[in-house]
Order: C-alpha cells, then sequence, then structure tokens
C-alpha cells in the first residue's frame, strides 16, 4: 500500500498539473494569435527543444541537453532550441520577494544564437520574458516553433507555460532531469532514470489519465576505470593535510553565497583554529569578501576542477 506521505506527494503533484493547466489555459486566452495544429504529414523532420534556461559544460542538465541533441541528430533530426527564460529579479526588489529564486542563462538579452556545447552545435532562440514583455515573448516563441513545423515538441527540465501552449500546435514531449514525476499537462513522459517496482507505481500514480511514459534508457558520458583515476591530498591544492576542511561546492557560488553565509564561516573559524573552508566552483566575490581580512589564508578557492569527485574526496565535511 502507498504510505501517507507518498499519497501526500500523488495529491500534491496533480495539484500541480491542474495550476500548471489552468495557467496554460488562460495564458491562451490573452495570446492574440492562434496557429492551427500541424497534421502530421505535414510536420518537417525537426524536433525543437524547450528550455527554461542554458549554461554551458559545467552545468549537468546543459550537458544532457546536448547529449539528447546529438542523440536525434544521429537518428536524422533537425534539432532547434527556444530558451524561454523569466528574467532575473532586480536587486532593488529583492526585499519584494519571499526567497527569491534566480535563473542563471548563458543569455541576458532575447537574440538568435550559436554555441559550442561539448564539441556539438547548438543554435536557436533565446527568450527573454519580463512582466511587460512576457505575452509578446510567448508569442514570439510560438511563431518561431510554428514556422520550424517540427515532428514533436521536447520539453527539458523544469517546465514552462510554452511547454504546454504547443500541445495547439504539435506533439510536446517532456522530460524533468529529476527522478520525480513532472506535473505538466502534456501527452508524453520521457524519463531516463531506473525506477523500481514500487518507485515505478508510484510515479505512474502521479501521472494524470492518458499519459504515456517512454523510458530512455543511455549514458551519456565515458565512465572511468579504477586506473585512470587520480588520487588528490589536500597538499596537491596547497591545503595543509592537518587540516579540517570543510568544502562548499556548486556552478552558483557567486550568487548563493552572500555575507549571512560569510558570516557562517566567520563564527566557525573563530571556534576552532584547525577548520578551513574549501571553494570548488567560480566565488570572486567571496574572494573580495575575506581578500585583507585575518580569515583570508583560510579560505582556498579551488575554481573549476575537472575531477569533480577526485577533487571533493579530500574534504572532511
Amino acid at each position: 500500500t502507498l504510505t501517507s506521505i507518498v499519497k501526500d506527494e500523488i495529491a500534491q503533484c496533480k495539484r500541480h498539473r491542474a495550476s500548471y493547466r489552468c495557467l496554460v489555459q488562460e495564458t491562451q486566452k490573452l495570446l492574440e494569435k492562434k496557429y492551427s495544429y500541424l497534421p502530421y504529414e505535414t510536420r518537417n523532420k525537426k524536433v525543437v527543444f524547450v528550455l527554461s534556461l542554458l549554461q554551458d559544460e559545467t552545468n549537468a542538465p546543459t550537458r544532457k541537453t546536448a547529449f539528447f541533441q546529438k542523440y536525434l541528430k544521429e537518428l536524422g533530426y533537425e534539432v532547434s532550441v527556444v530558451i524561454f527564460c523569466g528574467a532575473s529579479i532586480d536587486h532593488a526588489e529583492e526585499a519584494d520577494w519571499y526567497r527569491p529564486r534566480y535563473l542563471l542563462n548563458r543569455y541576458e538579452e532575447t537574440t538568435s544564437f550559436t554555441c559550442e556545447i561539448d564539441g556539438d552545435r547548438v543554435e536557436g532562440l533565446n527568450l527573454m520574458a519580463g512582466k511587460y514583455n512576457y505575452f509578446q515573448r510567448l508569442e514570439k516563441a510560438m511563431e518561431f516553433i510554428w514556422q520550424e513545423r517540427p515532428e514533436f515538441v521536447f520539453s527539458l527540465g523544469l517546465p514552462t507555460p510554452l511547454a504546454g501552449l504547443c500541445n495547439s500546435i504539435t506533439t510536446v514531449v517532456a522530460l524533468n532531469f529529476e527522478k520525480r514525476a513532472l506535473a505538466v499537462d502534456v501527452p508524453i513522459i520521457a524519463r531516463y532514470f531506473n525506477y523500481s517496482q514500487e518507485e515505478d507505481r508510484e510515479y505512474r500514480a502521479c501521472l494524470a489519465e492518458g499519459q504515456l511514459v517512454v523510458d530512455v534508457k543511455h549514458s551519456y558520458q565515458k565512465l572511468k576505470s579504477e586506473s585512470d583515476k587520480k588520487l588528490y591530498g589536500k597538499s596537491d591544492f596547497g591545503i595543509p593535510e592537518e587540516r579540517f576542511v570543510v568544502m562548499i561546492a556548486g556552478n552558483r557560488l557567486d550568487i548563493e553565497i552572500d555575507e549571512s553565509f560569510a558570516a557562517i564561516m566567520k563564527a566557525a573559524m573563530d571556534k576552532e583554529e584547525g577548520i578551513v573552508f574549501a571553494m570548488l566552483g567560480n566565488c570572486d566575490s567571496l574572494r573580495q569578501f575575506f581578500q585583507d581580512t585575518p580569515y583570508e589564508s583560510r579560505v582556498y578557492f579551488l575554481g573549476l576542477q575537472d575531477e569533480f569527485r577526485e577533487t571533493i574526496a579530500i574534504a572532511d565535511v
């Protein structure tokens, strides 16, 4: 039987999907231009990816996006990308939000783009949508997708209203970069995680009636043999071996670590002389914060490291 916690998660997923469906329906009413549904025989052998953001190779969802593009190209599809990204919160407005969330996108303006990710060419349209141009940006995205006449739209990661709106144009497939079910109102759900029988049963209980699940099994990175792995010590990064290393790792440290977090770091170093911090990832703002202070020599900035697992292994916490 399903536990009460699982039942609550299923009920919450269904509520979120109902909210998403309502959002898409109300948005559809406010769009000035209506698009006809593309009969299958009139579609091109193309796929349009719909994303909420795109970054670089250090971002796991971006690498997976590049993998799926390469996979579909090998099947003979052309691929275009539409990034529909909500504009960042202005720092002057931070106080108006409870726990503001930041989406760090590769591009900060509405533009066509071409870039290279993991050696593969990625191109398409980046749309920055704010409170004054939200519907215009949606219409621009819909026009682009309709003109492409894709066989299907592939929504990857965090769902946007654009994915739901595309149901009125063509077939829509959605894939989550997390293991839990997506609360999105599209006909086909793709997934690539392994699920036990119980997990699969719970997952399917979250789906809407008639939603089809397609399992896409793949391996998108080359595994290293044990002999290929490097073994690092603290001294390889200039840290004395006897020090107690607290490592902070991430791709958004400059945004996520603020003065209040730095104060916690200071308090920990004040309490225990043996504690040092190692920052794995770009964190220039914190470097400036500790510069010319007594704590400067106890915060190590490792930058980005290719051998991520081997690097975090030097940490005590």
